[in-house]
Parts: C-alpha cells; sequence; structure tokens
C-alpha cells in the first residue's frame, strides 16, 4: 500500500532533522473550513524534543472562548523511531479561565496539558478543533508558531464556497491561487521558517517580517451585520456595535452638572471631568460579549465604578455628552513598539480604545484607563499612532501626536563637591519627561516607599554609593514631568595615578544595540529619546582641576551628541546632550547606525576630570 505524503513526513525518522536546537516545530498545519454559517478550524502540530532545555515546549495551550469550544483533542509521544510511546489522557487535560491580573471576568478559557518523555530527542504530536458561530476573522496564520523555533512545515488551507468574498493579505509568503472543487474554492499556503529571528534593539516587531497570511471575511455578522469592505464600513459596524451605550442615568448627569456649573471654557470642562473620571473609576478588564469588541454600558460604569479601556472611554464620552462636548470613540494598537495596522486590510488591528475631544484650537486625546497621567497627555503607547476614529458614517484614520525630543528627554543636573581624594558628595536631580515620566508618575502613584526605592537604586549610574536621601515631586495632576532628588556618598568616585586624581565624567546610558555581523532586522525608533547632563564639580583646593576632552558637537542623519565645559574659580561645569531621532532605516544602513552609537560611546565614556598637584 502507498502511503500518503503527510503520514510519510509524520514517520520520518527524528535523526534527519537538525537538533541544533532545543526544540523544534516539524509540521504546523491549519485548515479553515467555512459554510454559510460557521467556521471549524483545525490544527494539527508536531514538535520535536531535542533536550532538557526544550522541555518547556512541551507544556501546551490552548485558547477557547465560552463560545467556542474545542472538540477532537489528542496528542501522542513518539520516540525516535516514530514509535507512539504515550498518549494523552483525559485526565492530563486542565482547563481553566484566561482571566488575566488587571481583569473581573473574562469569556476567555484555556485548555493546557503537558507531556514528556524521558529519552532524547522524542516528538510530541497534537491536534484539536474550534467551531465558530459568528466571526469576522477567518485565519490569521504563519509558519512561525514560536518566533524563536524553526519550522519545517507550515501549512494552511481555506476552503469556502463559491461566491463567498473574502478578504486575504499576505506578507513574505507566495500568493496563493484558489482552486475549484465542489463548489468550493481552496485556498492554500505552503511555508517553512527555518531561520528564525528575535527582536533586536530598534527593530519592527517580528509580525511585521515573519511570513504571515490573514483572511476575513468581506459580509459578517457578529453581534451586529458588518462588511470589511472598507474602514467607513467596519467603523460603521463598531459605531452600531456601541449605538445606545453612552447615555448616563440621570443621577450621574445631574452629578455632572452640578460639577461643572459655572465654568464656561470648554477645555477646562472637559479637563474636570477627565479628573472626576480619574478619581471615581478604576480600570478592571471585563472581556466578555461579542469577543471584548462591544463596550459595557455608561450606566454599568456609573453603577459599578469600574471597566475596561472600552468601557472607559465610552464613559467619559458620556460625561461629555452631558456637557455638549462631542467626543469620539478611537481604536489603536498601544505598545511601547507597536504592530502598524495595515490601512489596506480593514478589520480588528486595534488592542486598546481611547477617546478624541476636538477643540478650535487643537484636539485632545484621552488615555481612559489611567488615574494618574495629566489631562491630554498622549504616552510612549499611543504617540505618532494611527487612531481609527469611529465616526457614524466617516470612520478614519487619524494620527495622535507624536513625542518630540523635547517631549521625551531625561535631563540630570549633578553637583559633586566635598571632593576628598577619591570620594566625594554627590547631589542629583532628575527631570523626567515622556517615557520615564510614566515609569517614576507610575511608580510614585503605585508603590510603597521600599518598592520605589529599589527601582530609583536601578537608576544611580554608580556600582557603589550610598543613598542618603531621595525624593520624588510632582508639581500637580496635569504636571508632564516629575523630579527625583537624590543626596548620595560615593566612595572611589576616582582613581589615584600617581600625582593625579581621575575622576570620570558621568556616563549616559545610551542604547546598546547589536554589532552588524549578528544583525538581521532593520532598525525602527518609534520616537525620539533624549539625554541632558548639567554637571558642576567644585574642585578640591589641593591641585589643579582640568578636563580631559575638547568641546565636541557630533552631528548625524541618526541623532547628536555635544560636551562643552567651562572653568570658573575652581568650578568645572561639563553640558552634555545625547539625542537619537525618530526613523526607520533599512539594514544597508545599520552599519553606519551602529558607528553612529560606537562613535558617541567613545566620546562619552572617555570624558575624565583630572586633579594635579
Amino acid at each position: 500500500m502507498k502511503l500518503p505524503f503527510a503520514l510519510i513526513f509524520i514517520l520520518v525518522t527524528v535523526s534527519s532533522f537538525s537538533q541544533d536546537w532545543d526544540c523544534e516545530v516539524i509540521r504546523y498545519e491549519v485548515n479553515c473550513e467555512v459554510s454559510r454559517n460557521s467556521l471549524e478550524e483545525e490544527y494539527h502540530v508536531l514538535l520535536q524534543i531535542n533536550n532538557r532545555a526544550g522541555e518547556k515546549y512541551t507544556r501546551v495551550v490552548i485558547p477557547f472562548s465560552g463560545k467556542n469550544k474545542i472538540a477532537g483533542l489528542y496528542a501522542h509521544i513518539e520516540d525516535a523511531e516514530g514509535i507512539t510511546v504515550r498518549k494523552l489522557k483525559s485526565s492530563d487535560i486542565k482547563e481553566r479561565s484566561a482571566i488575566s491580573e488587571m481583569s473581573l471576568y473574562e469569556d476567555d478559557f484555556i485548555k493546557w496539558f503537558e507531556l514528556k518523555h524521558n529519552v532524547y530527542p522524542y516528538r510530541i504530536y497534537y491536534t484539536y478543533k474550534i467551531s465558530y458561530r459568528e466571526f469576522i476573522k477567518i485565519a490569521g496564520w504563519s509558519p512561525a508558531l514560536f518566533t524563536e523555533l524553526p519550522t519545517h512545515s507550515g501549512k494552511l488551507k481555506i476552503v469556502v464556497p463559491e461566491g463567498y468574498e473574502i478578504n486575504v493579505f499576505e506578507q513574505n509568503i507566495a500568493n496563493a491561487r484558489p482552486e475549484k472543487t465542489d463548489g468550493n474554492l481552496i485556498y492554500t499556503w505552503n511555508e517553512s521558517y527555518m531561520s528564525p529571528l528575535k527582536e533586536e534593539v530598534f527593530s519592527p516587531p517580528l509580525s511585521e517580517v515573519i511570513p504571515l497570511v490573514k483572511v476575513t471575511a468581506r459580509n459578517f455578522n457578529y453581534g451586529i451585520k458588518g462588511t470589511t469592505e472598507s474602514w467607513h464600513t467596519y467603523g460603521d459596524w463598531q459605531y452600531y456595535l456601541n449605538e445606545g451605550l453612552d447615555i448616563l442615568p440621570e443621577s450621574e448627569q445631574l452629578k455632572v452638572r452640578a460639577l461643572i456649573n459655572g465654568i464656561s471654557d470648554k477645555k477646562e470642562i472637559a479637563r474636570k471631568l477627565y479628573h472626576y473620571l480619574q478619581d471615581n473609576t478604576r480600570y478592571i478588564s471585563v472581556q466578555i460579549d461579542i469577543g471584548g469588541l462591544r463596550t459595557y454600558p455608561a450606566s454599568y460604569v456609573a453603577a459599578n465604578k469600574f471597566g475596561d479601556c472600552k468601557a472607559l472611554s465610552n464613559y467619559m464620552k458620556s460625561l461629555l455628552n452631558v456637557a455638549d462636548i462631542p467626543s469620539y470613540y478611537s481604536l489603536v494598537y498601544a505598545d511601547e513598539n507597536p504592530v502598524r495596522p495595515i490601512k489596506n486590510f480593514p478589520e480588528n488591528q486595534f488592542n486598546h480604545a481611547v477617546l478624541l475631544v476636538p477643540f478650535l484650537d487643537d484636539s485632545v486625546w484621552l488615555e481612559c484607563t489611567n488615574k494618574t497621567i495629566p489631562f491630554g497627555f498622549v504616552g510612549s503607547s499611543i504617540q505618532n499612532r494611527p487612531a481609527l476614529v469611529i465616526d457614524k458614517g466617516n470612520s478614519h484614520f487619524v494620527n495622535i501626536p507624536a513625542f518630540s525630543a523635547d517631549d521625551n528627554v531625561i535631563h540630570r543636573k549633578m553637583n559633586f563637591k566635598n571632593i576628598n581624594f577619591t570620594s566625594s558628595d554627590a547631589e542629583i536631580t532628575y527631570q523626567l519627561k515622556g517615557e520615564s515620566f510614566e515609569m517614576f508618575n507610575w511608580l510614585n502613584s503605585a508603590f510603597n516607599k521600599t518598592e520605589q526605592e529599589e527601582e530609583i537604586r536601578k537608576l544611580i549610574p554608580y556600582s557603589n554609593f550610598e543613598l542618603i536621601n531621595w525624593k520624588l515631586e510632582k508639581d500637580h495632576r496635569d504636571s508632564a514631568f516629575i523630579e527625583l532628588l537624590l543626596e548620595l556618598k560615593i566612595p572611589n568616585h576616582g582613581k589615584r595615578y600617581g600625582d593625579e586624581i581621575v575622576f570620570p565624567v558621568t556616563a549616559m546610558n545610551l542604547p546598546n544595540p547589536e554589532v552588524p555581523l549578528k544583525r538581521k532586522l532593520p532598525v525602527r525608533i518609534n520616537y525620539p529619546n533624549s539625554k541632558i547632563d548639567e554637571i558642576c564639580f567644585v574642585a578640591p583646593n589641593y591641585g589643579q582641576a582640568n578636563v580631559s576632552f575638547k568641546d565636541t558637537v557630533f552631528v548625524s542623519p541618526f541623532g547628536h551628541y555635544k560636551i562643552t565645559h567651562s572653568e570658573e574659580e575652581g568650578v568645572i561645569k561639563i553640558f552634555k546632550q545625547f539625542t537619537i531621532y525618530s526613523g526607520e532605516y533599512p539594514i544597508d544602513q545599520y552599519s553606519e547606525f551602529y558607528k553612529f552609537i560606537e562613535d558617541i560611546e567613545k566620546l562619552d565614556n572617555n570624558a575624565f576630570i583630572v586633579i594635579s598637584k
């Protein structure tokens, strides 16, 4: 009997594959079949565990929702000869809610199991099915089941009835041409993934560079009917999904009117209501109903004082409605290194909701899940992002304002005094804006003093120091910067070389990218980063103080660096500034980018103050 190719592939001896990896994906196949009213997905995975380190992949986790049950779950272990040595038992399968730390309730669950063998290498095969009654996405597939592991053979098959319209997005993978069979259209993608990637310093998200296929239904019924024909139509579906959920109870409306009574300026009214939101609600994820895409009503938040990003943004919208201030529920992908939306492929490519409030002079973006950030503050996770503004009949993308170098800066003022041979006292003030402001604002509001000090010690740029005192200061709740004041004693700050004592000029914390020979991905810098140091060194009276460097200004297409000094009556003042610009650079420019960082690091690390007798 002639065996099918797929079966021959599974039974190939383990020794025919490389064991340079702790684990390898031998086969990853997904079959998706659409009928007029349902979608069924079938998964087949074959893993090879090569050593003990690879055993972290023996724990298999399968997510599903309360509406979409898993069926046909089967798994077994094969030895090096392809012989089944153990089958998964029903008692081996565990199930629990996929509730996260910040969630009250989620309608998401996971099944998981673990299969191990004591002789390497061995293989784990598992398969299962999931059925969906409501869906927009048919498939989101990559042969990279794990981006850090190779996949020898990946396959995606989509079966839809003739006449059933779909949208297809293909990235770094050969285009599939449909074949007609028995009244169906069959799309097949075959792709391996034999050069695994890992994220690198200033690299795009891996999901933007790996082979990828996305397939959605053109017309769907997900809660209500909708279409992915355009962003206008998709936005209308989201609008109608949330329609009528931004109505406050009369008692809450009375509170709002009393709160804003006497205030005429629209922006000040919005600020007042935003502070009310911050002071009276908290963020808790509630991921149920229509896959978490429909918001909870404003009345729910008013009664319970909590909600997720959707519910809190919708609630803030309802507060503004009472004041006759228009605002727009908006969707964005929030992350410090975000996946960019595919503009010609309408679907849910978002993970966060915010609120756009347009005024005559400008627009304000409100992050409604953070109780302590300033009114209108645009954080690092959403700055410069295209947000889909949900507007009936006119949903469209608007770019959230981008950080400037002045918006994202760490400004240190360092005063060194009481120099006693190799030791010194230091007073250091950090003014933190942008990304660092977000971190320390959160630290200041959500952590106790012991936890705060643990993080502050990590910021101090000396290996040996005594922390005498520290204080975090924020001017007011809408201040977009925070200050950290430190008092230190620094033993062995300088080093004695004969008749000279050398004190290093405190180096900046510069990026540490991969050397060019190891780099695989292009450069993407999502926002500029700026560092400023102002150093005042009160020289001791037992010697002559000088600096070891020449004033230098270094300018590049990637950024700039400056170091200058002045001397007056035994006081040396040093000014340093480093800025790296936002931008994207292909891999063939990486050597230049790396040299830019390397040259600045040499300048910065070789700056000293020398005390000579």
